[in-house]
């Protein structure tokens, strides 16, 4: 049961990575990113699965330290194994990975809101999701972004 719950998380995290015709191009003939993300996810959901099922003698804390040091292996596997697979490596993951979001935030909000997202938000957020194969102590916390959408920290 737990297995299939975690190929149909990965699944639907491949569908992040499935490529359309101009994107296909930028990529090594024959890869297939989806296919890729789906084999790195399926062992970080179970692991994701494993934590939330154990006990953490009501320690949120500890919890909390696991499931993100899951998540940010995940998120690390997931660049350094996809990036392989495309001519110019993670430049190519980085311009396919800011259309999937700019398009997603278009559909969402609008295309002013998007034209911010690819201006301002984006270069940070990419900085953050790049450091991760040099820091595997990272953690990316949303508060760092604040002050590119107007908000103070507290």
């Amino acid at each position: 049961m737990i297995d299939n719950f975690a190929e149909k998380v990965s699944s639907m995290i491949g569908k992040i990575f499935e490529l359309d015709e101009d994107q296909k191009k930028l990529a090594i003939e024959g890869f297939e990113p989806n296919t890729v993300a789906i084999d790195v996810s399926i062992p970080h959901v179970i692991k994701l699965i494993d934590a939330s099922l154990s006990s953490y003698d009501n320690s949120q804390n500890k919890y909390s330290e696991e499931v993100t040091k899951i998540f940010r292996s995940l998120a690390k596997d997931l660049l350094t194994e996809i990036s392989e697979g495309f001519n110019q490596g993670i430049s190519d993951l980085q311009l396919i990975l800011r259309d999937k979001f700019s398009r997603y935030i278009s559909s969402a909000v609008g295309e002013d809101t998007a034209s911010l997202f690819r201006g301002m938000l984006w270069p940070n957020l990419w900085k953050k999701i790049e450091s991760l194969k040099d820091s595997p102590n990272m953690i990316v916390k949303f508060e760092d972004f604040n002050h590119v959408v107007g908000r103070r920290k507290k």
